[in-house]
């Protein structure tokens, strides 16, 4: 299965670039053709409904007929959804190009860990890291390429260029990956009722709570904000902000490529700790006028946050994971994280909007410091989403074995 791991890294650099390309253009392209914050909003939250249904019920159909098909069709519809993006207008279809591009993100993220862990168990949190790192890597390259893009050829060459790529490595993928022999025909078909109501190990469902409170928080930042919030609490152009946003993928990528050798234990302590630095740091992001302070806990907020604890959260969750259902069991966590990410962009599209805070004597705000809010907010959020990783079991040395 050695061919499958580098395979896998492949398909990191293709679908980063991609990621990248589309995660900047989107949300720009959206003001500028109009839209409001809390349209935005909306557009990001129609899509989290449907991919928490889809991934539950595609993630248990891959324990069935495995990962391979699930993973080559996300890319693909991914891939036609980004073609489609430039010749929309109205805000429904808008919402529908979002829900199938991201689709990529729900299933594909469910199919890589899976598969990766079914390719070559042993290592596996070094492996995880390494190609979440090589994808954070080429999701900036991607960013920059597109503020290069939409400045000198406007929105429609960044869309084209993502569909090109994505389905090029769909192709690949589609034609050298092997599926393990053991995956497939693991139990019964099961309706997706019974699957919302199916029985799962307490770590995973700790795991859950912790990942629902999460996706509130990292979507009320990350998911069209960035950009926006530079944009207009700075006045930044679209190139400066794409160097910015080079910044922050790359600030992932030391600690991905080096959590597998960091971390060789108590991978709990090191998530909680890990994850509520980064809440408090995220949090200060939005609290200062001035760029450079802004600049410095934007790009550190994730080198001592998710560079490290998302390798170790997938580890858990594959050790926590049945055998039999291991595609069920792993898609739940981030399910349910998309689940709270449907409130998280209309949490910031009502604060970036606000004109003042009642409630706390405020009366206006500082022209387009309202912006602001949904990163302070976030950050609180992402606090207490550490929280309830003190209830998983006591830790251990854990690697994962087959």
């Amino acid at each position: 299965m050695r061919h499958n791991v580098t395979l896998l890294f492949v398909v990191c650099i293709g679908y980063g670039l991609t990621k990248g390309l589309t995660d900047f253009a989107v949300p720009l392209y959206l003001k500028a053709k109009g839209y409001s914050f809390r349209d935005i909003g909306t557009i990001f939250t129609i899509s989290a409904i449907a991919i928490f249904f889809l991934r539950i019920y595609l993630a248990r159909l891959s324990d069935l007929i495995g990962r391979k098909l699930l993973y080559v069709g996300s890319l693909a519809l991914t891939s036609l959804s980004y073609l489609g993006f430039p010749f929309v207008e109205r805000l429904a279809a808008m919402a529908g190009l979002k829900t199938a591009s991201d689709l990529s993100f729900g299933v594909r993220e469910t199919m890589h860990a899976t598969a990766l862990y079914e390719s070559r168990a042993h290592g596996y949190v070094h492996l995880q890291g390494m190609t979440r790192g090589t994808e954070m890597l080429f999701m900036g390259l991607g960013t920059v390429a597109a503020g290069f893009l939409i400045v000198g050829c406007g929105y429609t060459v960044p869309f084209a260029a993502a569909f090109l790529v994505l389905a090029a490595t769909t192709l690949v993928f589609a034609r050298w990956f092997t599926e393990p022999a053991e995956v497939g025909r693991k139990g019964p078909r099961l309706g997706l009722l019974a699957l919302l109501t199916t029985s799962f190990p307490r770590p995973i469902l700790v795991l859950t709570v912790s990942g629902f409170i999460f996706g509130i928080a990292v979507s009320a930042s990350h998911y069209y904000l960035p950009p926006l919030f530079f944009q207009q609490k700075f006045a930044l152009g679209e190139r400066t902000i794409a160097w910015i946003q080079l910044g922050h993928m790359l600030s992932h990528v030391p600690a991905l490529f080096l959590v597998g050798w960091l971390v060789k234990r108590r991978w709990k302590a090191v998530f909680f700790w890990t994850l509520l630095v980064e809440g408090i740091l995220l949090a200060l992001v939005g609290c200062f006028a001035t760029l450079g302070p802004t600049l410095v806990f934007w790009w550190t907020h994730d080198i001592i946050g998710a560079g490290l604890w998302a390798p170790l959260q997938w580890g858990l969750i594959q050790h926590y994971a049945r055998k039999e259902s291991r595609g069920l069991d792993a898609s739940v966590v981030p399910a349910v994280t998309a689940l709270g990410c449907i409130f998280g962009p209309l949490l910031a599209g009502h604060l970036a909007e606000m004109k003042g805070l009642p409630l706390l004597g405020i009366a206006a705000m500082v022209e387009g410091q309202g912006v602001s809010l949904p990163m302070i907010a976030s950050g609180a959020i992402m606090v207490a989403s550490a929280l309830p990783l003190l209830l998983l079991p006591p830790d251990r040395t854990r690697e994962a074995t087959p």
